[in-house]
């Protein structure tokens, strides 16, 4: 209101404005506001001046409102007053909103210890004694949509919980109320159902400190934080740290903490690997459980170069208590300059994976081992760096995963090369509606070519979402069918035989 002149404000008669908004007006525009409805006056009436310099701004509120009063009923063809689109010359009956049943007219909604904008006594002050006292629903209804769209939305809470507000609708003099939605999606709509988020990322020795990629590692750190489990590999070990809590891998567990505002639980592999050692770092944000933890450096009796990190977590927010444990494992393969190496590890870990539960911390990899067991479902994931593409001869099916969820053309890697994936248990796979992609880096690193980055992998994601389940057929319950039926004809060129 403050941009508005003193000569709109008079030729809308103060439309909308009252008693209330008036007080927040310094004095100077009053007085403004004063002589501009003397200048287009019929009657004479005071002036500003007149009023004198010594009234106090109540003083001259008053006046004001006695002059809007006086101009609403009597106003000459020939003044500015009588301007069509004022509040004052509008009779046309007010369109209705279109039918639809995700909008309706407004209601007037009393918030509880509000203090109306107006009190009875100014509003009568303001309106003639044979004028109707408008409700907010008709006053909603009279605002142009310009002026619905200048002011704050009211947003009132219904019965179930959510949430409405006023909007233009496109017709003049026509407010709608509509839901607002929660997260995009109206939940009357879409059943919320709880979803998993998993990042795996080759760090490429977690290089946070290196001068010139500050700003690169505060990006990727921000968005790393907003997954429930991140797990990292190629991380150094830094066994000359006597304070723990300076490690890379625990500055990373705050930074996740400062950027979610959220608890996170760390767990890191036992050193290993040819060279400088490394570890598996897995960071897990509450209210998600580590349950235990495994660090298997062989794998049928073949040495594994970096040794696999394996976790039991356990995630309450599924919804069926044998879809909330789950076992993931963080792996890193030899690279390819060593690709017999690495494909007789991966084939070692794929075996030993299947054939003994102690590899997976104790737990079923079937839903029929799980029936055996006595026990409840486990659900399993492998991820990380296998510095090849795992769905291609390494016979995934054989040893009880899914094909990997990143295709054969899919790149990870600044080379173009299709090595970090996600391989899930195929009970798993079947269960869930699950989705993977790539966050691509934009400036990764390429030695080659003498460019630097946070690292010369990009991170995977991986989001697995709770979802309904078809029925299964009890046995027995298919129809018999009994001596009095007639006998079901096949239809062939010849004629129908039985």
């Amino acid at each position: 209101m403050a941009g508005r002149g003193a000569k709109e404000l008079v030729n809308s008669n103060l439309r909308y404005i009252g008693k209330t908004r008036l007080g927040k007006m310094s004095e100077e525009a009053l007085r403004d506001v004063l002589d501009e409805y003397v200048s287009v006056e019929t009657e004479q009436l005071p002036t500003s001046d007149q009023v004198g310099t010594n009234v106090s701004k109540e003083d001259l509120v008053e006046e004001i409102l006695r002059r809007k009063h006086a101009n609403r009923d009597k106003v000459p063809k020939s003044s500015p007053l009588a301007q069509s689109g004022t509040a004052d010359e509008q009779t046309t009956e007010t369109p209705k909103p279109p039918s639809s049943p995700s909008f309706r007219r407004p209601k007037p909604i009393k918030k509880p210890g509000e203090k109306p904008a107006e009190t009875p006594a100014e509003e009568a002050a303001e309106k003639p004694a044979e004028t109707p006292v408008e409700t907010p629903a008709e006053k909603a209804a009279e605002t142009p949509v310009e002026t619905c769209a200048a002011a704050a939305p009211q947003v009132h809470t219904l019965p179930d919980g959510d949430k409405t507000r006023l909007i233009p609708s496109g017709e003049e003099g026509v407010a709608l109320e509509v839901t607002v939605a929660k997260q995009g999606e109206s939940t009357r709509i879409f059943k919320e159902r709880h979803e998993l988020r998993i990042a795996s990322f080759n760090s490429l020795k977690l290089r946070t400190g290196k001068a010139g990629l500050e700003e690169q590692w505060l990006l990727l750190i921000a968005t790393l934080a907003t997954f429930d489990i991140v797990l990292v590999q190629e991380v150094p070990s830094e066994p000359k740290i006597t304070d723990v809590e300076q490690t890379r891998a625990n500055l990373l567990k705050k930074a996740f903490e400062h950027h979610s505002g959220d608890e996170w639980s760390i767990v890191l592999s036992e050193p290993c690997g040819p060279g400088n050692l490394e570890v598996h770092v897995a960071l897990v944000r509450k209210p998600i459980e580590v349950v235990s933890s495994c660090t298997n450096r062989t794998a049928c009796s073949v040495p594994l170069d970096h040794g696999p990190l394996t976790i039991k977590v356990k995630d309450t927010r599924f919804k069926n208590e044998g879809d909330q444990t789950w076992v993931l494992t963080s792996v890193h393969f030899p690279p390819k300059s060593r690709a017999r190496d690495r494909d007789v590890q991966i084939k070692a870990f794929l075996k030993e994976y299947n054939g003994q539960s102690a590899f997976r911390l104790d737990t079923p990899l079937t839903e029929k081992g799980a029936k055996d067991a006595k026990t409840s479902t486990v659900h399993h994931l492998v991820c990380g760096d296998f510095n090849a593409f795992i769905g291609t001869g390494f016979e995934l099916d054989k040893h009880g995963f899914a094909p990997p969820m990143l295709g054969e053309h899919v790149s990870t890697s600044s080379g173009g090369q299709s090595y970090d994936n996600f391989v899930l248990s195929k009970f798993a796979a079947n269960k869930f509606s699950i989705g993977a992609e790539v966050l691509e880096l934009a400036m990764p690193a390429k030695f080659c070519k003498g460019e630097d980055g946070v690292s010369d992998h990009s991170p995977i994601v991986l989001c697995i979402k709770d979802t309904a389940t078809v029925k299964k057929k009890t046995p027995g319950k298919e129809k018999k069918k009994t001596a009095l039926e007639p006998p079901i004809a096949e239809e062939e060129d010849e004629g129908l035989v039985v």
